[in-house]
């Protein structure tokens, strides 16, 4: 399952049930937000559905280990994006998406950093 479809199913989740939670709404009435949030999250089987979806997209995913962070960087911003982006995908055998959201999720921690 992709990022795309896995947050699909998760907000059709969200607007199907959480949004009009009668649960949710009671508890929050009767208690406060943070215990009805509590109940959400422990016992809530929408909550549990999300986590199983959210589980299923992160199985096949498999970390970038500091070097492959290191390479990715350097080889993108010596060759460009168009020629960098397969070069680097074929040498740590991953799919060229996955390297360029690697790319951009770190140029965005610098952003962030420098600001």
């Amino acid at each position: 399952m992709d990022r795309k479809e896995m947050l699909l199913q998760i907000d059709s989740l969200l607007e199907g049930h959480c949004r009009n939670c009668h649960v949710y709404s009671e508890l929050r009435n009767k208690t406060d937000e943070k215990k009805a949030y509590r109940f959400c999250i422990d016992r809530c089987w929408v909550q549990k559905e999300m986590q199983r979806i959210a589980n299923l997209s992160n199985e096949g995913e498999k970390k970038f280990s500091p070097g492959e962070t290191f390479y990715l960087v350097n080889h993108i911003e010596i060759l460009g994006m168009e020629r960098g982006l397969p070069q680097v995908a074929k040498q740590l055998n991953r799919k060229v998406e996955d390297i360029e959201w690697k790319y951009f999720e770190l140029q965005e921690k610098t952003r962030h950093m420098a600001v």
